[in-house]
Protein backbone atom coordinates (compact mmCIF):
# COMPACT_ATOMS: atom_id res chain seq x y z
CA UNK A 1 0.00 0.00 0.00
CA UNK A 2 1.13 3.34 -0.81
CA UNK A 3 1.97 5.30 2.20
CA UNK A 4 0.19 9.12 2.65
CA UNK A 5 3.11 10.99 2.01
CA UNK A 6 3.38 9.50 -1.90
CA UNK A 7 -0.08 9.82 -2.59
CA UNK A 8 -0.75 13.32 -1.92
CA UNK A 9 2.68 14.12 -3.52
CA UNK A 10 1.08 12.57 -6.89
CA UNK A 11 0.73 16.36 -8.51
CA UNK A 12 2.48 15.53 -12.12
CA UNK A 13 -0.09 13.29 -13.83
CA UNK A 14 1.30 10.02 -12.32
CA UNK A 15 -0.73 7.49 -10.86
CA UNK A 16 -0.61 5.97 -7.42
CA UNK A 17 -1.86 2.32 -8.08
CA UNK A 18 -2.03 -0.05 -5.11
CA UNK A 19 -0.60 -3.86 -5.97
CA UNK A 20 -2.80 -6.91 -5.46
CA UNK A 21 -0.61 -10.07 -6.61
CA UNK A 22 -1.59 -13.49 -5.69
CA UNK A 23 1.58 -15.87 -5.90
CA UNK A 24 2.62 -19.63 -6.60
CA UNK A 25 0.33 -22.27 -5.80
CA UNK A 26 -1.60 -20.69 -2.92
CA UNK A 27 -2.04 -17.64 -5.26
CA UNK A 28 -3.36 -20.01 -7.69
CA UNK A 29 -5.97 -20.81 -5.23
CA UNK A 30 -6.65 -17.60 -4.48
CA UNK A 31 -7.83 -16.46 -8.50
CA UNK A 32 -9.80 -19.50 -8.40
CA UNK A 33 -12.02 -18.12 -6.12
CA UNK A 34 -12.03 -14.66 -7.27
CA UNK A 35 -12.97 -15.85 -10.82
CA UNK A 36 -14.98 -18.47 -10.10
CA UNK A 37 -17.89 -16.60 -11.66
CA UNK A 38 -18.88 -13.20 -13.04
CA UNK A 39 -21.11 -12.36 -9.94
CA UNK A 40 -17.80 -13.14 -7.41
CA UNK A 41 -15.86 -11.13 -10.12
CA UNK A 42 -17.52 -7.97 -9.88
CA UNK A 43 -17.94 -8.53 -6.43
CA UNK A 44 -14.51 -8.40 -5.47
CA UNK A 45 -13.50 -5.91 -8.08
CA UNK A 46 -15.85 -3.24 -6.40
CA UNK A 47 -14.51 -4.04 -2.61
CA UNK A 48 -11.11 -3.29 -4.68
CA UNK A 49 -12.43 -0.09 -5.85
CA UNK A 50 -14.32 1.05 -2.56
CA UNK A 51 -10.49 0.54 -0.48
CA UNK A 52 -8.78 2.69 -3.35
CA UNK A 53 -11.07 5.67 -3.17
CA UNK A 54 -11.49 5.50 0.71
CA UNK A 55 -7.47 5.81 0.94
CA UNK A 56 -6.87 8.12 -1.72
CA UNK A 57 -5.21 6.25 -4.61
CA UNK A 58 -5.83 5.51 -7.71
CA UNK A 59 -6.57 1.64 -8.76
CA UNK A 60 -4.56 -1.75 -8.76
CA UNK A 61 -1.99 -3.49 -10.10
CA UNK A 62 -2.62 -6.84 -10.76
CA UNK A 63 -0.66 -10.12 -11.66
CA UNK A 64 -3.31 -11.37 -14.16
CA UNK A 65 -3.51 -8.42 -16.58
CA UNK A 66 -4.37 -10.87 -19.89
CA UNK A 67 -7.72 -11.34 -18.92
CA UNK A 68 -7.80 -8.01 -17.30
CA UNK A 69 -7.02 -6.85 -21.17
CA UNK A 70 -9.79 -8.94 -22.48
CA UNK A 71 -12.32 -7.59 -19.64
CA UNK A 72 -11.23 -4.11 -20.49
CA UNK A 73 -12.25 -3.86 -24.16
CA UNK A 74 -10.64 -0.44 -25.49
CA UNK A 75 -9.94 0.65 -22.38
CA UNK A 76 -7.04 -1.75 -22.55
CA UNK A 77 -4.16 0.67 -22.43
CA UNK A 78 -5.44 1.33 -18.65
CA UNK A 79 -4.35 -2.44 -17.67
CA UNK A 80 -0.71 -1.87 -17.03
CA UNK A 81 1.46 -5.52 -17.42
CA UNK A 82 3.88 -5.84 -14.21
CA UNK A 83 7.63 -6.29 -14.74
CA UNK A 84 9.16 -7.11 -11.13
CA UNK A 85 12.86 -5.58 -11.47
CA UNK A 86 14.03 -8.20 -9.45
CA UNK A 87 13.55 -10.74 -11.91
CA UNK A 88 10.62 -13.14 -10.55
CA UNK A 89 8.77 -14.50 -13.54
CA UNK A 90 9.78 -11.42 -15.77
CA UNK A 91 10.28 -12.11 -19.28
CA UNK A 92 13.57 -11.01 -20.24
CA UNK A 93 14.65 -11.52 -16.58
CA UNK A 94 14.57 -8.04 -14.90
CA UNK A 95 17.08 -6.08 -13.58
CA UNK A 96 19.63 -4.46 -16.16
CA UNK A 97 17.45 -6.03 -19.11
CA UNK A 98 14.10 -4.85 -18.00
CA UNK A 99 14.39 -3.12 -21.48
CA UNK A 100 13.62 -6.55 -22.73
CA UNK A 101 9.91 -6.91 -21.67
CA UNK A 102 9.19 -2.76 -22.32
CA UNK A 103 10.61 -3.11 -25.64
CA UNK A 104 7.90 -6.11 -26.34
CA UNK A 105 5.19 -4.37 -24.30
CA UNK A 106 5.89 -0.91 -25.97
CA UNK A 107 4.12 -2.61 -29.39
CA UNK A 108 1.43 -4.72 -27.37
CA UNK A 109 -2.12 -3.40 -26.11
CA UNK A 110 -1.46 -2.84 -22.72
CA UNK A 111 0.46 -0.16 -20.58
CA UNK A 112 3.60 -1.38 -18.24
CA UNK A 113 3.75 -0.70 -14.59
CA UNK A 114 6.96 -1.51 -13.34
CA UNK A 115 7.47 -3.17 -9.88
CA UNK A 116 10.14 -3.10 -7.18
CA UNK A 117 12.59 -0.54 -9.25
CA UNK A 118 14.06 -0.17 -5.86
CA UNK A 119 16.45 -3.17 -6.70
CA UNK A 120 19.28 -0.65 -7.55
CA UNK A 121 19.58 0.58 -3.79
CA UNK A 122 18.56 -3.17 -2.83
CA UNK A 123 21.17 -5.04 -4.15
CA UNK A 124 24.05 -2.62 -4.04
CA UNK A 125 24.73 -1.88 -7.65
CA UNK A 126 27.85 -0.26 -9.03
CA UNK A 127 29.72 1.79 -8.32
CA UNK A 128 27.37 3.65 -6.01
CA UNK A 129 23.26 4.15 -5.95
CA UNK A 130 23.42 7.82 -8.15
CA UNK A 131 25.06 6.34 -10.88
CA UNK A 132 23.32 2.88 -11.14
CA UNK A 133 20.03 4.83 -10.79
CA UNK A 134 20.78 6.76 -13.47
CA UNK A 135 22.04 4.69 -15.81
CA UNK A 136 19.04 1.99 -14.83
CA UNK A 137 16.02 4.88 -15.63
CA UNK A 138 18.04 6.09 -18.75
CA UNK A 139 18.09 2.72 -20.33
CA UNK A 140 13.75 2.39 -19.42
CA UNK A 141 13.68 6.09 -21.31
CA UNK A 142 15.72 4.66 -24.05
CA UNK A 143 13.35 2.61 -24.35
CA UNK A 144 9.85 3.59 -23.86
CA UNK A 145 10.53 7.33 -24.09
CA UNK A 146 9.09 10.50 -23.13
CA UNK A 147 5.52 9.89 -22.17
CA UNK A 148 4.57 12.59 -20.33
CA UNK A 149 4.87 15.92 -20.90
CA UNK A 150 5.19 18.34 -18.11
CA UNK A 151 4.20 21.42 -17.27
CA UNK A 152 0.46 21.06 -19.43
CA UNK A 153 -1.41 23.87 -17.36
CA UNK A 154 -0.33 26.72 -15.02
CA UNK A 155 0.79 28.00 -12.94
CA UNK A 156 3.90 26.00 -13.32
CA UNK A 157 6.27 25.84 -9.98
CA UNK A 158 9.70 23.66 -9.96
CA UNK A 159 12.68 24.06 -7.18
CA UNK A 160 13.70 20.28 -8.18
CA UNK A 161 13.62 19.22 -4.77
CA UNK A 162 13.90 15.43 -4.74
CA UNK A 163 12.65 15.34 -1.57
CA UNK A 164 15.94 14.55 0.54
CA UNK A 165 18.63 17.04 1.37
CA UNK A 166 20.93 18.15 3.83
CA UNK A 167 19.15 21.70 4.48
CA UNK A 168 16.13 23.37 3.38
CA UNK A 169 16.11 27.08 2.26
CA UNK A 170 12.80 29.03 1.77
CA UNK A 171 12.55 31.99 -0.37
CA UNK A 172 16.64 31.95 -0.24
CA UNK A 173 16.58 31.94 4.00
CA UNK A 174 18.20 28.47 5.65
CA UNK A 175 15.18 27.19 7.75
CA UNK A 176 16.88 23.80 8.66
CA UNK A 177 20.96 22.42 8.33
CA UNK A 178 20.53 18.63 9.18
CA UNK A 179 19.72 15.64 7.00
CA UNK A 180 15.85 14.99 6.14
CA UNK A 181 13.54 12.80 4.08
CA UNK A 182 9.92 13.74 2.91
CA UNK A 183 8.97 12.09 -0.24
CA UNK A 184 5.88 14.43 -0.46
CA UNK A 185 8.45 17.75 -0.69
CA UNK A 186 9.45 16.45 -4.27
CA UNK A 187 8.72 18.82 -7.01
CA UNK A 188 9.05 18.40 -11.05
CA UNK A 189 11.63 17.23 -11.79
CA UNK A 190 13.63 18.06 -14.95
CA UNK A 191 14.68 16.78 -17.98
CA UNK A 192 18.22 17.84 -17.64
CA UNK A 193 19.14 17.40 -21.68
CA UNK A 194 21.92 18.54 -23.73
CA UNK A 195 19.84 20.83 -26.76
CA UNK A 196 20.78 18.87 -29.79
CA UNK A 197 20.75 21.11 -33.31
CA UNK A 198 21.17 19.34 -36.32
CA UNK A 199 22.52 22.00 -38.41
CA UNK A 200 25.60 21.74 -35.86
CA UNK A 201 27.96 18.80 -36.05
CA UNK A 202 28.55 16.63 -33.21
CA UNK A 203 31.07 17.18 -30.57
CA UNK A 204 31.94 14.50 -27.81
CA UNK A 205 31.23 16.11 -24.39
CA UNK A 206 30.96 15.65 -20.92
CA UNK A 207 28.49 17.39 -19.29
CA UNK A 208 28.02 17.07 -15.27
CA UNK A 209 24.56 19.20 -14.24
CA UNK A 210 24.30 18.66 -11.17
CA UNK A 211 21.12 18.37 -8.57
CA UNK A 212 22.98 19.53 -5.14
CA UNK A 213 22.14 18.02 -1.66
CA UNK A 214 21.71 14.51 -2.31
CA UNK A 215 20.98 12.91 1.00
CA UNK A 216 24.38 10.69 0.80
CA UNK A 217 25.92 14.03 0.65
CA UNK A 218 28.43 12.69 -1.99
CA UNK A 219 29.41 13.70 -5.46
CA UNK A 220 27.71 10.88 -7.41
CA UNK A 221 24.59 13.26 -7.26
CA UNK A 222 25.68 14.20 -10.70
CA UNK A 223 24.00 13.27 -14.02
CA UNK A 224 26.06 12.59 -17.16
CA UNK A 225 25.76 13.58 -20.65
CA UNK A 226 28.33 12.13 -22.91
CA UNK A 227 28.99 11.26 -26.58
CA UNK A 228 26.71 12.03 -28.94
CA UNK A 229 25.57 15.13 -27.87
CA UNK A 230 25.57 18.76 -29.43
CA UNK A 231 26.66 21.93 -28.09
CA UNK A 232 25.96 25.58 -29.85
CA UNK A 233 28.88 27.66 -30.25
CA UNK A 234 29.97 30.67 -32.38
CA UNK A 235 33.24 29.41 -33.38
CA UNK A 236 35.16 25.93 -32.56
CA UNK A 237 32.71 24.96 -29.44
CA UNK A 238 34.72 24.48 -25.79
CA UNK A 239 33.05 22.16 -23.84
CA UNK A 240 31.80 22.78 -19.99
CA UNK A 241 34.47 20.93 -17.70
CA UNK A 242 32.90 19.66 -14.58
CA UNK A 243 34.53 22.46 -11.95
CA UNK A 244 35.08 21.72 -8.42
CA UNK A 245 31.50 20.79 -6.76
CA UNK A 246 30.97 21.79 -3.29
CA UNK A 247 28.25 19.68 -1.42
CA UNK A 248 27.20 22.56 0.84
CA UNK A 249 25.79 24.88 -2.26
CA UNK A 250 22.90 26.87 -1.15
CA UNK A 251 19.05 26.46 -2.31
CA UNK A 252 16.51 28.94 -3.12
CA UNK A 253 13.61 26.74 -1.73
CA UNK A 254 13.89 23.51 -0.69
CA UNK A 255 17.08 21.19 -0.61
CA UNK A 256 17.75 21.45 -4.49
CA UNK A 257 19.65 23.42 -7.42
CA UNK A 258 20.58 22.97 -10.43
CA UNK A 259 24.32 23.89 -11.07
CA UNK A 260 26.16 24.40 -14.24
CA UNK A 261 30.13 25.06 -13.58
CA UNK A 262 32.86 24.74 -15.75
CA UNK A 263 34.54 26.56 -18.38
CA UNK A 264 33.01 28.31 -21.17
CA UNK A 265 34.62 31.06 -23.95
CA UNK A 266 33.35 34.44 -23.89
CA UNK A 267 32.04 33.91 -27.09
CA UNK A 268 30.49 29.80 -26.79
CA UNK A 269 27.17 29.08 -25.03
CA UNK A 270 25.39 26.07 -23.96
CA UNK A 271 22.01 25.32 -23.90
CA UNK A 272 20.18 22.37 -21.81
CA UNK A 273 16.53 21.16 -21.85
CA UNK A 274 14.72 21.40 -18.62
CA UNK A 275 11.04 20.64 -19.24
CA UNK A 276 9.03 19.51 -22.45
CA UNK A 277 5.66 20.82 -21.81
CA UNK A 278 2.07 21.05 -23.57
CA UNK A 279 0.63 24.36 -22.41
CA UNK A 280 -2.13 26.32 -24.51
CA UNK A 281 -2.22 29.73 -23.62
CA UNK A 282 -4.79 32.09 -23.29
CA UNK A 283 -5.08 35.59 -24.59
CA UNK A 284 -3.34 36.51 -21.08
CA UNK A 285 0.08 37.26 -20.23
CA UNK A 286 2.41 34.96 -19.21
CA UNK A 287 5.01 36.06 -16.13
CA UNK A 288 8.32 34.28 -16.00
CA UNK A 289 10.65 34.37 -12.87
CA UNK A 290 13.45 32.48 -12.09
CA UNK A 291 16.23 32.72 -9.25
CA UNK A 292 20.09 32.45 -9.84
CA UNK A 293 23.44 32.70 -8.45
CA UNK A 294 25.94 33.74 -10.60
CA UNK A 295 29.85 33.54 -10.07
CA UNK A 296 33.07 35.00 -12.18
CA UNK A 297 31.42 36.81 -15.68
CA UNK A 298 28.81 34.06 -16.02
CA UNK A 299 25.14 34.91 -17.08
CA UNK A 300 22.44 32.14 -17.44
CA UNK A 301 18.96 32.75 -19.23
CA UNK A 302 16.12 30.46 -20.19
CA UNK A 303 14.90 30.41 -23.48
CA UNK A 304 10.98 29.04 -24.23
CA UNK A 305 9.75 27.40 -27.11
CA UNK A 306 6.02 27.74 -28.52
CA UNK A 307 3.99 25.90 -31.16
CA UNK A 308 1.72 28.00 -33.10
CA UNK A 309 -1.86 26.66 -34.29
CA UNK A 310 -0.59 26.27 -37.95
CA UNK A 311 2.31 24.51 -36.53
CA UNK A 312 4.95 27.11 -36.65
CA UNK A 313 7.34 26.72 -33.87
CA UNK A 314 9.36 29.77 -32.09
CA UNK A 315 12.09 30.51 -29.67
CA UNK A 316 12.46 33.26 -27.09
CA UNK A 317 15.12 33.76 -25.08
CA UNK A 318 14.75 35.29 -22.02
CA UNK A 319 17.77 37.17 -21.15
CA UNK A 320 19.44 39.71 -18.77
CA UNK A 321 20.18 43.02 -20.20
CA UNK A 322 23.53 43.39 -21.37
CA UNK A 323 25.16 41.26 -23.39
CA UNK A 324 22.22 40.49 -25.44
CA UNK A 325 20.32 43.79 -25.66
CA UNK A 326 17.37 43.73 -27.44
CA UNK A 327 17.70 47.69 -28.94
CA UNK A 328 21.13 46.52 -29.71
CA UNK A 329 19.81 43.45 -31.78
CA UNK A 330 16.92 45.59 -33.09
CA UNK A 331 19.20 48.47 -34.14
CA UNK A 332 21.75 45.78 -35.68
CA UNK A 333 21.05 42.29 -35.99
CA UNK A 334 24.46 41.44 -33.99
CA UNK A 335 25.75 40.83 -30.39
CA UNK A 336 29.17 42.12 -29.52
CA UNK A 337 30.48 41.04 -33.12
CA UNK A 338 29.06 37.70 -32.80
CA UNK A 339 25.26 36.86 -33.67
CA UNK A 340 25.14 33.88 -34.13
CA UNK A 341 23.22 33.03 -30.48
CA UNK A 342 20.46 35.68 -31.52
CA UNK A 343 20.02 34.33 -34.75
CA UNK A 344 18.41 31.00 -33.40
CA UNK A 345 16.20 32.92 -31.30
CA UNK A 346 12.74 34.62 -33.16
CA UNK A 347 12.96 37.35 -30.10
CA UNK A 348 14.88 38.66 -27.10
CA UNK A 349 13.48 39.45 -23.93
CA UNK A 350 15.45 41.66 -21.41
CA UNK A 351 14.34 40.50 -17.74
CA UNK A 352 13.89 42.46 -14.21
CA UNK A 353 16.39 42.15 -12.52
CA UNK A 354 15.88 42.00 -8.69
CA UNK A 355 18.96 41.24 -5.61
CA UNK A 356 17.54 39.32 -3.09
CA UNK A 357 20.64 39.07 -1.12
CA UNK A 358 20.10 40.68 2.47
CA UNK A 359 23.02 41.24 5.67
CA UNK A 360 21.14 38.39 7.49
CA UNK A 361 23.81 34.99 8.12
CA UNK A 362 20.70 32.55 7.11
CA UNK A 363 20.35 34.80 3.52
CA UNK A 364 22.10 33.88 0.35
CA UNK A 365 22.85 36.11 -2.76
CA UNK A 366 19.96 35.08 -4.78
CA UNK A 367 19.25 37.44 -8.14
CA UNK A 368 15.75 37.01 -9.15
CA UNK A 369 15.12 37.82 -12.86
CA UNK A 370 11.71 38.24 -14.46
CA UNK A 371 9.67 38.90 -17.76
CA UNK A 372 6.18 38.54 -19.28
CA UNK A 373 5.28 37.91 -22.85
CA UNK A 374 2.23 36.96 -24.20
CA UNK A 375 1.40 34.57 -27.03
CA UNK A 376 -1.92 34.00 -27.44
CA UNK A 377 -3.16 30.72 -29.08
CA UNK A 378 0.62 29.23 -29.26
CA UNK A 379 1.45 26.01 -27.08
CA UNK A 380 4.24 26.34 -24.60
CA UNK A 381 6.45 23.25 -24.60
CA UNK A 382 9.90 23.03 -24.41
CA UNK A 383 12.05 24.53 -21.64
CA UNK A 384 15.67 25.25 -21.98
CA UNK A 385 18.61 27.12 -19.70
CA UNK A 386 21.27 29.39 -21.41
CA UNK A 387 24.61 29.20 -20.37
CA UNK A 388 26.67 31.94 -21.80
CA UNK A 389 29.04 35.04 -20.52
CA UNK A 390 28.80 38.30 -20.11
CA UNK A 391 31.75 40.15 -22.38
CA UNK A 392 31.57 43.63 -21.30
CA UNK A 393 33.50 43.58 -17.71
CA UNK A 394 32.60 46.36 -15.10
CA UNK A 395 34.76 49.21 -14.68
CA UNK A 396 36.17 48.26 -11.52
CA UNK A 397 36.44 44.36 -12.62
CA UNK A 398 39.81 43.04 -12.55
CA UNK A 399 41.80 42.34 -15.15
CA UNK A 400 40.96 38.67 -14.73
CA UNK A 401 37.23 38.83 -15.25
CA UNK A 402 37.22 39.32 -18.44
CA UNK A 403 39.97 36.96 -19.39
CA UNK A 404 38.75 33.72 -17.27
CA UNK A 405 36.75 31.11 -18.81
CA UNK A 406 35.13 29.91 -15.66
CA UNK A 407 31.63 29.62 -15.49
CA UNK A 408 29.22 28.73 -12.52
CA UNK A 409 26.02 29.33 -12.18
CA UNK A 410 22.75 28.26 -9.90
CA UNK A 411 19.08 28.05 -11.01
CA UNK A 412 16.86 27.87 -8.31
CA UNK A 413 13.37 27.84 -8.97
CA UNK A 414 11.05 28.60 -11.79
CA UNK A 415 8.31 29.59 -11.70
CA UNK A 416 5.42 30.33 -14.84
CA UNK A 417 2.07 31.92 -14.12
CA UNK A 418 -0.43 34.19 -15.85
CA UNK A 419 -0.60 36.68 -12.81
CA UNK A 420 2.10 39.42 -12.22
CA UNK A 421 1.29 39.69 -8.70
CA UNK A 422 2.15 37.12 -6.00
CA UNK A 423 -0.63 34.96 -4.39
CA UNK A 424 -2.14 37.02 -1.61
CA UNK A 425 -3.04 35.16 1.07
CA UNK A 426 -6.23 34.83 3.97
CA UNK A 427 -5.35 36.72 7.34
CA UNK A 428 -4.11 34.15 9.68
CA UNK A 429 -7.51 34.32 12.09
CA UNK A 430 -9.51 32.52 8.97
CA UNK A 431 -8.01 29.82 9.36
CA UNK A 432 -8.67 27.05 11.93
CA UNK A 433 -5.50 26.29 13.38
CA UNK A 434 -5.89 23.03 16.18
CA UNK A 435 -4.01 20.56 18.21
CA UNK A 436 -5.61 16.92 18.67
CA UNK A 437 -4.09 14.01 20.52
CA UNK A 438 -1.85 16.24 22.52
CA UNK A 439 0.06 14.36 24.63
CA UNK A 440 3.01 15.51 27.34
CA UNK A 441 5.87 13.41 28.83
CA UNK A 442 8.90 13.98 30.96
CA UNK A 443 12.57 12.74 31.14
CA UNK A 444 14.30 11.80 34.78
CA UNK A 445 16.07 15.28 34.08
CA UNK A 446 13.03 17.47 33.64
CA UNK A 447 13.01 17.59 29.92
CA UNK A 448 9.42 17.66 28.10
CA UNK A 449 8.76 16.18 25.28
CA UNK A 450 5.11 17.35 23.35
CA UNK A 451 3.82 15.06 20.82
CA UNK A 452 0.84 16.75 18.90
CA UNK A 453 -1.41 16.05 16.14
CA UNK A 454 -1.65 19.66 14.33
CA UNK A 455 -4.41 20.03 11.92
CA UNK A 456 -6.05 23.05 10.38
CA UNK A 457 -8.78 24.12 7.39
CA UNK A 458 -9.70 27.52 5.97
CA UNK A 459 -12.99 28.66 7.52
CA UNK A 460 -16.13 29.08 4.82
CA UNK A 461 -13.36 27.48 2.10
CA UNK A 462 -14.95 28.03 -1.39
CA UNK A 463 -13.99 25.08 -3.97
CA UNK A 464 -11.80 27.44 -6.01
CA UNK A 465 -9.68 28.06 -2.81
CA UNK A 466 -8.62 24.73 -2.14
CA UNK A 467 -6.26 24.09 -4.63
CA UNK A 468 -4.42 27.12 -4.38
CA UNK A 469 -2.60 26.25 -1.28
CA UNK A 470 -0.56 23.06 -2.40
CA UNK A 471 1.90 22.96 0.78
CA UNK A 472 2.13 24.53 4.59
CA UNK A 473 5.56 24.90 6.32
CA UNK A 474 5.10 24.37 10.24
CA UNK A 475 7.42 26.61 12.64
CA UNK A 476 7.13 26.45 16.31
CA UNK A 477 8.60 29.41 18.78
CA UNK A 478 9.27 28.48 22.31
CA UNK A 479 8.27 31.38 24.46
CA UNK A 480 9.36 32.28 28.27
CA UNK A 481 7.30 34.36 30.55
CA UNK A 482 4.48 35.69 28.81
CA UNK A 483 2.63 34.35 25.53
CA UNK A 484 5.04 36.88 23.84
CA UNK A 485 8.13 36.79 25.22
CA UNK A 486 10.72 34.78 22.76
CA UNK A 487 13.54 32.19 23.98
CA UNK A 488 15.19 31.59 20.82
CA UNK A 489 14.88 34.78 18.82
CA UNK A 490 13.94 32.96 16.14
CA UNK A 491 10.89 30.23 14.53
CA UNK A 492 12.33 26.46 14.46
CA UNK A 493 11.17 24.49 11.35
CA UNK A 494 9.74 21.36 12.13
CA UNK A 495 8.84 19.94 8.73
CA UNK A 496 6.22 20.56 5.60
CA UNK A 497 3.30 18.71 4.68
CA UNK A 498 1.12 18.54 1.64
CA UNK A 499 -2.36 17.87 3.63
CA UNK A 500 -4.10 19.61 6.09
CA UNK A 501 -2.37 17.86 8.76
CA UNK A 502 0.97 17.12 10.56
CA UNK A 503 2.25 15.12 13.78
CA UNK A 504 4.73 16.40 15.89
CA UNK A 505 6.58 13.62 17.88
CA UNK A 506 8.38 13.80 21.03
CA UNK A 507 9.40 17.73 20.31
CA UNK A 508 11.79 18.53 23.18
CA UNK A 509 11.03 21.40 25.40
CA UNK A 510 13.61 23.54 27.70
CA UNK A 511 12.42 23.52 31.71
CA UNK A 512 11.96 27.72 31.25
CA UNK A 513 9.73 27.66 28.34
CA UNK A 514 6.29 28.35 29.45
CA UNK A 515 4.60 28.56 25.56
CA UNK A 516 5.01 26.76 22.46
CA UNK A 517 3.76 29.01 19.34
CA UNK A 518 3.13 26.73 16.27
CA UNK A 519 2.98 28.87 13.42
CA UNK A 520 1.64 27.64 9.66
CA UNK A 521 2.75 29.21 6.86
CA UNK A 522 1.12 28.34 3.42
CA UNK A 523 2.35 28.44 0.46
CA UNK A 524 1.07 28.35 -3.46
CA UNK A 525 0.98 26.60 -6.04
CA UNK A 526 2.95 29.06 -8.29
CA UNK A 527 5.60 28.54 -5.62
CA UNK A 528 4.76 32.02 -3.55
CA UNK A 529 4.75 31.67 0.22
CA UNK A 530 3.17 33.20 2.82
CA UNK A 531 4.90 35.61 5.57
CA UNK A 532 5.18 34.35 8.63
CA UNK A 533 3.76 37.53 10.36
CA UNK A 534 0.36 36.48 8.89
CA UNK A 535 0.36 32.73 9.19
CA UNK A 536 -1.96 31.09 11.39
CA UNK A 537 -0.81 30.58 14.98
CA UNK A 538 -1.45 27.99 17.81
CA UNK A 539 -0.55 28.51 21.04
CA UNK A 540 -0.44 25.98 23.26
CA UNK A 541 0.61 26.52 27.00
CA UNK A 542 3.64 24.35 28.68
CA UNK A 543 2.15 22.27 32.07
CA UNK A 544 4.28 23.20 35.05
Amino acid sequence: MWPLGSIYDFIFDALALGTFITEWDEGRVVCNTLLATKESARMYAERLAELAQRLGFDGWLEDFPKSSAILAGDRNYDVYMGIDVFGRGTYGGGQWNTKVALDVLKHSSVSAAIFAPGWVYETKQEPDFRTAQNRWWGLVAKSWGLVQKNPRTLPFYSNFDQGVGRHIFVEGKLVYNNSWSNISCQSMQPVLGVDVDAAKSAIQVLVKITIMNIFTGRSSGSLHFQTGTRIESFKEAKNLIPGDLSFNEPSYSGAQTIMLTGRLEDDHYFMALLFCGEVLLSDMPIHVSYSVQLKHNSLLGLALEFQSISNKRSMILLAPEGRFSSDKVAATGEVDGANELPRKFDAIMPLQVNSLSTQSDTMTKWILNECSLEMPGHTLQNIYVVSYKEVSAPENAGPTLTSSTNYHALLGHITIRTSMKNMTFPPGNAWAFEGEDLFWSSSPEGIKTISVKLVWRLEAESSESRPLYTRFNIYVRKLVGGPDEDITGQEEYLGAARVEAFYVSALAVEPNVTYLRFILQVCAADGTVGKLADAPVLLVAVPR
